[in-house]
């Protein structure tokens, strides 16, 4: 039961899922490229291990968040044409007999096994990008982590702002 809930709600799940990985990306690039909104990147910043570790985050996250947004573009995809060869297989098991049925509920089950697996990476995806930025993207948690005072390795220190915004 659980499965067809999943199955018949993660199309619009997915969706949402897509329109938030694009500004995470976006933003994780942002992040990357400015301080202070000013082009300063960070991103050419790999002196210390701090700098390599809070850089590596924030590439981890833009990388994580593109694909994210792929893999959901493909599952899309991939069900669309699944849930047309489905309904296929339903008009030909109206005029047919118990085999094309058997048929039919194990395309179906399969239908709701892979809607459960993508709900599952979205859970993990939508799970660790808070965690990592939170520890690893955070100049301020990231320099405590490593006993030191963040404005002496970073040239800016940001607020929480950064950890709010990617949760």
């Amino acid at each position: 039961v659980e499965a067809a809930y999943v199955s018949h709600y993660v199309r619009s799940t997915l969706r949402q899922a897509q329109v938030l990985a694009l500004p995470v990306a976006g933003y994780s690039i942002f992040a990357l490229l400015t301080e202070k909104f000013r082009w300063e990147p960070s991103l050419g910043n790999w002196e210390t291990d701090i700098q390599v570790v809070n850089n590596l985050a924030w590439l981890t996250i833009f990388f994580g968040s593109l694909g994210m947004f792929g893999a959901i573009a493909v599952w899309l995809w991939r069900r669309k044409k699944k849930a047309a060869e489905l309904q296929a297989l339903e008009v030909k098991q109206e005029s047919a007999n118990k085999g094309f049925a058997e048929e039919a509920i194990k395309a179906e089950a399969d239908f709701d096994r892979e809607a459960i697996i993508a709900e599952h990476v979205l859970s993990i995806w939508a799970s660790v990008t808070p965690w990592l930025c939170c520890f690893f993207a955070n100049r301020r948690r990231l320099a405590a982590l490593w006993g030191v005072n963040a404005s002496e390795v970073f040239p800016s220190v940001s607020s929480d702002y950064d950890l709010i915004l990617i949760m």
